[in-house]
């Protein structure tokens, strides 16, 4: 028996509501386990079970953490951890999909030389980085569509910018229908393209092609969309993030990256306090941005 986890930060009630990039690789790598013959045991919160049964319609039964479906934590002990997407603030998967992958947080993170590649298990177009940072001809906004009116600033920016941008929503977490029809109306009446369930290998083509990815960061937000920073940076795609208090711990906080700045915006003294456990990754993060863009 093989056990996968697919882990995610402290605090979210995780695996993300909807499926995400951990779910994705963990379903990739299970799949291309499964055809090798092995047994495959899923750990999860019972609350992803919608995100395991998008992947697994034939392959594995899901029993709502009753036979298949093992309940787990974080810090639960597992032969493979997949790939996990944060090294940062939970470094204990131990499943690369690539060599270059293994590389690359080998090489910026200091990990361990006994961590797995399991090749072939997610295409390599996948996650193949483009060329230059300053790529892309739109801008792309990943958020809820009714998300403290995030949606509707953003489409403002674009108007008052004449930028050209995509929006990636979704209808899962609509909680003021009225508000939301208002705020797609008014970005599809201003040629803004609103792409909603955008499926994961899609949305990893459609944040390759962005000149950057925007986002409102709350905790809500990080359930839907919480590996897109993680996806952009690997894809070299530049970020603008406005900070969320509710996240006092997120990466993003209180840093925008735009054009090859860093800048701090809406710095909160105390909020750093808090963080200075993450600290030396700010540092890592801060180091990795100048070096690339």
């Amino acid at each position: 028996m093989i056990k996968i986890v697919s882990t995610n930060l402290p605090r979210i009630p995780t695996p993300p509501l909807f499926y995400g990039g951990a779910e994705l690789e963990a379903a990739l790598i299970a799949n291309a386990l499964i055809e090798e013959g092995f047994s495959v045991c899923l750990d999860a919160n019972p609350r992803s079970l919608k995100t395991w049964d998008y992947y697994f319609t034939t392959s594995i039964k899901l029993c709502n953490g009753k036979a298949d479906l093992t309940i787990s934590t974080i810090n639960c002990d597992a032969d493979i951890h997949a790939f996990q997407a944060r090294p940062f603030f939970c470094p204990t998967y131990k499943v690369f999909i690539s060599e270059p992958q293994k590389e690359y947080y080998n090489a910026l993170y200091g990990l361990d030389n006994d961590y797995q590649v399991i090749p072939n298990a997610i295409p390599e177009w996948l996650y193949t980085p483009r060329e230059r940072w300053d790529d892309g001809d739109y801008y792309l906004f990943m958020n809820r569509c009714d998300e403290n009116k995030g949606c509707e600033k953003f489409v403002d920016w674009c108007i008052k910018n004449n930028y050209k941008c995509k929006m990636i929503t979704q209808n899962w977490f609509i909680d003021d229908p009225t508000y939301a029809q208002r705020a797609l109306d008014k970005a599809r009446n201003h040629g803004i393209e609103v792409l909603i369930n955008v499926d994961p290998l899609d949305k990893i083509e459609i944040i390759k092609g962005a000149k950057a990815v925007v986002g409102f960061l709350s905790n809500k937000y990080l359930e839907a969309y919480g590996l897109w920073v993680h996806e952009a940076n690997w894809l070299r795609v530049p970020v603008i993030a406005t900070p969320r208090p509710a996240v006092p711990w997120t990466m993003m906080r209180g840093v925008l990256i735009d054009g090859g700045k860093i800048t701090e915006v809406n710095k909160d003294e105390t909020t750093w306090r808090r963080e200075r456990s993450y600290a030396s990754f700010k540092e890592r993060w801060v180091k990795l941005v100048e070096q690339n863009f």
